[in-house]
């Protein structure tokens, strides 16, 4: 058994913390703890076969194929055609974006945003009826990255449409003569904390030019100065820290 820094949670009520995979024959449930083995997993797919059909499998993965939030797909371990048709469905951690991946594999997702790449993106828990596989998400009350359009706001007849009160702003479409007096109407609103942007700038996600078989930096960095037009002197920038990654 390993020592990590989730042992901890085992002080806490109704938590458990596994070290090894679990199998749970009479509730229909399997549990796998993290790994990058591909034979641990395969092997823990096995032993679930062997259990019977209509378990439902839960595991801190990664999915190959998947993009993650910020576009790019990495070459997990895990792959759909791994999990046995014994096995009524997979639920997996790691990424933080909800996704139902196909009818026998589900990404949980973060419980909370944790970034303004996060916003709009409904996060919490889970419900998970084992016998008939109906899901449930229940959002969250965490704190959520919130954009406040000020031309909208100051209508005569406005109602705030964005939630203030606990979350993290972002102010648009303002004039610099009023940012004090926004900043405090908006922080006497609740608001945890208030910025200000000029002017919006689409995120271009970058296709990545990786097939199955690798993750190449080298090829990630050539393909974002392609695709976002990078400057010369920045793209130096990149082939410099290569060099000391290497």
């Amino acid at each position: 058994m390993s020592v990590h820094t989730l042992h901890w949670l085992n002080l806490l009520d109704l938590v458990t913390v596994i070290d090894e995979p679990i199998h749970r024959k009479l509730d229909k449930i399997s549990l796998l703890p993290y790994t990058e083995d591909k034979a641990v997993m395969k092997q823990f797919f096995k032993d679930v076969a062997k259990n019977g059909e209509g378990i439902s499998c839960f595991m801190h993965q990664g999915i190959s194929n998947v993009p993650m939030g910020s576009g790019f797909l990495i070459n997990e371990i895990l792959t759909l055609d791994m999990i046995p048709d014994e096995i009524k469905h997979v639920y997996t951690g790691h990424y933080h974006k909800h996704t139902k991946v196909s009818d026998n594999a589900t990404i949980i997702g973060s419980t909370m945003q944790l970034n303004w790449s996060d916003e709009g993106d409904t996060k919490g828990f889970l419900i998970v009826d084992t016998e008939t596989g109906k899901i449930e998400q229940i959002e969250s009350n965490a704190p959520r990255f919130v954009t406040y359009d000020m031309i909208t706001a100051l209508r005569p007849d406005r109602k705030r449409s964005v939630l203030v009160e606990g979350n993290f702003v972002r102010v648009t479409s303002y004039e610099d003569r009023f940012k004090d007096d926004i900043r405090e109407e908006l922080t006497g609103a609740g608001a945890r904390s208030v910025e200000f942007v000029a002017h919006q700038v689409d995120v271009k996600r970058l296709q990545t030019p990786c097939g199955d078989d690798e993750f190449h930096l080298p090829s990630l960095v050539a393909d974002y100065i392609k695709q976002q037009d990078v400057s010369e002197d920045r793209s130096k920038i990149g082939k410099e820290i290569m060099g000391v990654i290497k």
